[in-house]
């Protein structure tokens, strides 16, 4: 047996080495990455995933597919041992092999974690044994699997594509299944019991590959593996290719799946009925005539959405008053488990804009209906310039209001000296730099001339083509659905450089005819500097205006960033209260990406302004 650990050991020593050391660096890094994920101990449960899993697929590849494929396992064979205790010590010599890094590892991230969070060895004993317990599921996986030759890359195949299926039409999440539940996301902080159905669950199935892999083996004296071992016959690739093939259409026509359960507000005041049904929560008694105000204008704006766009559904909307966010903050729930709409606002707040309220209401019925599509950005700007059209078609105040807002944004904007048309098609850059309040208005004003150049009826040919088509949520729909340019031409809208030129004389003329436009407080220079600190750490200096002077109250936005990071919402930012210059309340290492911005609210537009909002990197 010890010659057999030996030939194995010399013969994969470079590539048990590169994995060890590829281990070593992954965990240095993931234990950086991983600091804000509340314990150090996170950085395991990816180092179990992602070099576990590597380890494991090389392994399997190294003892198995490379023995079988070169034939020298019919040189083993020859050997005075059985074949039983050729396939015990290959197995045996792997699953140590792909414990000692992981062991190590788990080792180092301990002694790291002590400074850090209370261990245990109760803890200790359970992260170990959830740990063990899911690269043991799949080291014996993946050496089953590898036994089965040409058949292997078939098999992930067919696991991979079960799993999905399972997951999205099955609705049951790969998250609960019994093997990856025990390294989930809460597996460093659930210190208590451990989750004994999981465990056992895992046990067994590991025990029945175990046992296959040895029948697998020991069959018709080992022949069939070895058969299995020979690349595949013409005959047989073409019926993997046409199974393949079937499988994918099958799964093409199976839109209808498992429908969640509709979300329910038990105690609410209710308005409408059907798709256009709008529940708001009470909070308080007092509150019921506002709530049922709100309820019934939501629920006309949605019925009427409907009839506009001719939309086959709508969501159930569920509106939550939350006193703890700002009155221009909307937010929008997750219900992973239930379907509707739920968004949260400050009701009743001394700021809160009702009429954005409902545009932000309208825009997620939208976003919900059309799965998220009609968020493209190529498209975002008619969206949010739809959604403010709509509730301020027929109050000329709130498009007095927009018209304002809008001859402002154009001047933050320069929209005199800049590709207008480029801006619109990359609309999240504006909106990252505007803010939610200005970009709205812009768009409501390039709506609304668009409203005039083409008539009521293309207007609503175009928005119906791109918000009214509801798509299956899958790839099926990147092939149905319209693009932006498409639904452009067919609308007969001008060419869009014609319209970007029209919309820039149209926001020009709206500057020299508005007044009350605060250029003071625009034209206020926002200023962010780095400062280096010991350590090769930085902290980051505001200033709005001049230096020391007292300023309206205002807020500091700021979040790290990646650099593909996409569009950032409000509620992602962290904050930081101010009326002088100051300095943020962390710090931030050398090469970060960091986003930063002021924000004030200016009271004669009821609108908050965004100033001065850059992403930069720290030198």
């Amino acid at each position: 047996m010890r010659p057999l650990v030996l030939k194995e050991l010399r013969e994969h020593r470079w590539v048990l080495l590169a994995l060890w050391l590829s281990s070593a660096f992954g965990l240095a890094g993931l234990a950086h990455t991983v600091k804000d994920e509340g314990s150090p101990l996170a950085a395991f449960r990816t180092l179990i995933f992602l070099l576990g899993g590597l380890s494991i697929l090389t392994l399997a590849n190294r003892l198995v597919v490379r023995e079988y494929t070169g034939r020298t396992q019919l040189f083993l064979e020859t050997l005075p041992v059985s074949r039983a205790q050729v396939v015990a010590v290959k197995w045996l010599t792997g699953a140590v092999l792909l414990a000692i890094p992981m062991a190590a590892g788990f080792a180092v991230m301990l002694h790291v974690a002590a400074t850090q969070v209370v261990l245990t060895s109760r803890f200790i004993q359970l992260i170990a044994v959830r740990g063990g317990t899911f690269l043991l599921f799949g080291y014996s996986l993946a050496f089953f699997i590898a036994l089965t030759g040409r058949y292997r890359y078939v098999l992930w195949g067919a696991l991979i594509l079960g799993a999905y299926c399972i997951d999205t039409y099955a609705q049951f999440p790969l998250e609960q299944w019994s093997p990856i539940a025990l390294v989930s996301k809460s597996m460093v902080f659930e210190r208590l019991e451990p989750p004994i159905a999981d465990l056992m669950i895992t046990w067994l199935i590991t025990a029945i590959l175990i046992v296959a892999t040895f029948i697998l083996c020991l069959a018709s004296e080992g022949s069939l593996v070895l058969a299995l071992s020979r690349r595949m016959s013409p005959r047989e690739r073409v019926v993997v290719t046409v199974a393949v093939i079937s499988l994918i259409s099958l799964l093409g026509q199976l839109d209808a799946r498992k429908p969640k359960p509709p979300f329910t507000l038990h105690d609410a005041v209710i308005s409408g009925a059907g798709a256009s049904q709008v529940a708001v929560a009470r909070t308080g008694k007092g509150t019921n005539v506002t709530a049922k105000l709100l309820a019934d204008k939501m629920s006309s704006d949605l019925h009427e959405l409907q009839t506009y766009l001719s939309l086959s559904a709508g969501p159930s909307m569920f509106v939550l008053p939350d006193a703890a966010i700002d009155s221009d903050v909307f937010l929008r729930a997750t219900l992973p488990s239930s379907d509707g709409v739920v968004v949260r606002g400050a009701i009743g707040a001394e700021n809160f804009d009702q009429e954005e309220f409902r545009a932000y209401a309208v825009e997620q019925a939208l976003e919900w209906y059309t799965h998220g599509r009609a968020q493209q950005e190529d498209r975002r700007w008619l969206l949010d310039g739809f959604t403010q059209w709509w509730i301020a078609r027929a109050s000329s105040a709130r498009q007095d209001q927009l018209t304002q807002r809008a001859a402002l944004a154009a001047r933050m904007l320069h929209v005199e000296s800049t590709r207008l048309d480029a801006q619109l098609r990359h609309w999240l850059m504006v909106r990252e730099h505007l803010g939610d309040c200005l970009s709205d208005a812009l768009a409501w004003r390039a709506v609304a001339l668009l409203v005039q150049e083409v008539g009521p009826d293309r207007f609503r040919q175009l928005t119906t083509a791109l918000f009214g088509r509801h798509f299956p949520d899958d790839a099926r729909a990147a092939f149905l659905e319209s693009s932006f340019n498409n639904a452009w031409r067919h609308a007969d809208a001008p060419a869009f450089p014609t319209f970007a030129e029209g919309l820039r004389a149209a926001l020009q003329a709206d500057q020299l005819r508005v007044a009350a436009i605060p250029d003071a407080i625009v034209e206020e220079p926002v200023i962010f500097q780095a400062a280096a600190m010991r350590g090769g750490a930085f902290e980051v200096h505001y200033r709005l205006g001049a230096i020391n002077a007292t300023n309206p109250p205002f807020a500091v936005r700021y979040a790290e960033i990646g650099p593909w990071q996409p569009e950032l919402d409000r509620e992602s930012l962290a904050r930081v209260d101010a009326t002088r210059s100051g300095v943020l309340p962390r710090s931030f290492q050398r090469g970060a990406i960091i986003f930063t911005a002021i924000e004030l609210h200016d009271t004669h537009l009821a609108c908050t302004l965004r100033l001065g909002a850059r992403r930069w990197e720290l030198p």
